[in-house]
Order: C-alpha cells, then structure tokens, then sequence
C-alpha cells in the first residue's frame, strides 16, 4: 500500500505575525516528515521564512526562506551525503545573482549568473575533473557572442558564436592536439557559404558551400 501524505498544522507566534507551523509527512503515523514551513494564519496559502524538504530517509534535500509567498535570499539543494548539490540567490521569487551546481564530490558542475529569472552574464560548467567544459556569456537568456567548448582533457574543442541564443558568424572546431579540424560558418543556426573540413596532419578532407 502505497504511503498517504498527511498534513498537520500547529500555531505558533511571532513578534511580528502569527504563523501557522505547516508540516507534512510521507507516512500515515507521523513520523517520517516531508515538508516543513510556516504561512501567514490569517492568508494559510501564503508562505512565510524558512522552508525544509526532507526525503524519506530522513535526510535534508532543499532550504529555501520565503517572504510573502516569494522566495528571497540563497536556496539550497543537497545531496544525500549533506554535501550541497546547487546553491542560488533568489529575489522576488526569481533567480537573482549567483547559481552554482555541484557534482556529489564537491566539485562545481555549474556557475552562472541571472537577473530578473534570466540567465545574464558569464556561464562556465566542468567536468568533474575541474576541467573547463563551456565557457561563453548569456544576455537575456540568450547565448551570445564566442562561446568555446573543451575535450575533458582541457583542449579546445570548439569555438562558436552565438546570436540571440543561435549559431551565427564564424566556427572552428579543433583536434586534440590543437589543429584545426572544421573551419565554416552560421547565419541564424544554419551552415553558411564555405566549410572546410582538415585531416589531423592538416590536409584537406572537404570542401563545401552551403
């Protein structure tokens, strides 16, 4: 029989508001509890300061505060090992500042930034080697500019620009030893005019137009 989630609500007081305690729980006898937080008595659909959500086996999986219904501040995400497994600054319940992802090693995944709930500004990710993965900037959303693009091993891979989040101007992609493999470009995410493609010892494979 699959586990009925209960919810429980207790008063309790606040210098500034009353808040209801809410609590809810994945068994039926109460003692495996799942989310924990307060709202405001007189708006019960309203959260108010910090928020807990726990996983079944006891253990913390997210930490967020709110402010009338709004997330606010840093929320947190963890891993079963207690380790963080995402951190990110909210505002007005939307992305504002910093987001950092972590593999479960403890090592950054992610760091990006947003404003207004929109990705703005440099974004790199890793491999789990600590190696740079992707590296390139965001404007309102958008991929825009040189993004590069690495082999684990830390050698370059490719090199893309980006308009309004689509391949436009030039591209090269490279071999691990550092020659040029593919040499071309886009216009609005599609192939454009010449592409030439390189064998490794740097003669030509391919040439074509599109």
């Amino acid at each position: 029989m699959k586990n009925k989630l209960l919810l429980f609500f207790v008063l309790v007081s606040c210098k500034h508001d009353d808040l209801q305690r809410v609590i809810s729980f994945y068994n039926s006898e109460g003692k495996m509890p799942r989310e924990v937080y307060s709202v405001i008595s007189d708006s019960p659909n309203v959260k108010q300061g910090v928020y807990l959500l726990y996983a079944e086996d006891g253990k913390l999986k997210e930490k967020r505060t709110y402010s009338s219904n709004r997330i606010v501040d840093t929320l947190y995400q963890y891993y079963p090992s207690g380790k963080f497994s995402e951190r990110a600054l909210y505002r007005n319940g939307l992305p504002n500042g910093f987001r950092n992802v972590y593999f479960e090693n403890g090592e950054m995944m992610v760091e990006e930034q947003y404003r207004d709930g929109l990705l703005n500004g440099n974004y790199t990710s890793y491999y789990e080697n600590r190696k740079s993965k992707q590296q390139g900037q965001y404007v309102n959303g958008n991929r825009e500019g040189l993004w590069k693009f690495y082999y684990a091993t830390s050698e370059l891979n490719e090199e893309i620009n980006f308009k309004n989040n689509e391949a436009d101007g030039s591209y090269k992609s490279y071999y691990k030893m550092g020659k040029v493999k593919v040499i071309g470009s886009y216009e609005k995410g599609l192939k454009s005019g010449e592409w030439k493609t390189f064998y490794e010892n740097g003669n030509l494979m391919e040439d074509l137009n599109y």
